[in-house]
């Protein structure tokens, strides 16, 4: 079994890393929102194709403070929006 250490410096808390934190350590099924990079990721495209898809409002995020998310539902559903009008 493996462990993550966490904790301050010299106060190391031991906890078992799970396998599907092994496999998916971004837990992005898990998540309410991701970056504009694991978008990019997803969609397949360069991470500054992504940016720029974020910035002109073609992808849908969130501004929070200076940085971008992507609400993964809105993800989704964009996705499978995009996917009827191709057909």
């Amino acid at each position: 079994m493996r462990f993550c250490y966490s904790g301050r410096r010299g106060q190391a808390l031991r906890h078992p890393v799970s396998g599907t934190e092994r496999t998916n350590p971004l837990n992005i099924a898990t998540k309410a929102t991701m970056s504009v990079e694991e978008a990019g990721q997803r969609l397949g495209i360069s991470r500054c194709l992504a940016y720029n898809l974020a910035k002109s409002g073609d992808l849908p995020t969130l501004r929070l403070g200076r940085r971008y998310v992507v609400p993964v539902a809105a993800f989704d559903a964009w996705l499978a929006s995009a996917g009827s009008h191709a057909a």
